[in-house]
């Protein structure tokens, strides 16, 4: 298995997790008791696919979530054009108070 879909694994299992650890009543706005059982119940037996690389990522009886990641900026294989210029102004403005800090 190559090191980016083990990392897409290990991203999509976490996120189940979360949800699953995290799963309140309150949390679930609109949803009847019955419905918020019938979520909680198809949750607790979702598991992600074993076959990695096909289509859905979690699966569960009657049904599935597709997990991803939703940018309005151009992305290639770098990545998301919005998250490289994230991370460089997060540097600099780090770079920047260190500096200020000095003076």
């Amino acid at each position: 298995m190559s090191e980016n879909i083990s990392n897409q694994d290990s991203i999509e299992q976490r996120s189940l997790d979360f949800i699953k650890n995290n799963l309140n009543k309150e949390n679930y706005f609109g949803l009847s008791d019955q419905q918020f059982v019938q979520l909680k119940s198809w949750l607790e037996s979702a598991h992600l696919n074993t076959h990695s690389t096909k289509f859905s990522d979690i699966v569960f009886n009657n049904g599935f979530i597709e997990h991803f990641a939703i940018t309005s900026s151009s992305e290639d294989r770098k990545g998301a054009q919005q998250t490289r210029e994230s991370i460089i102004f997060k540097k600099n403005s780090e770079i920047n108070f260190l500096n200020n800090l000095d003076t």
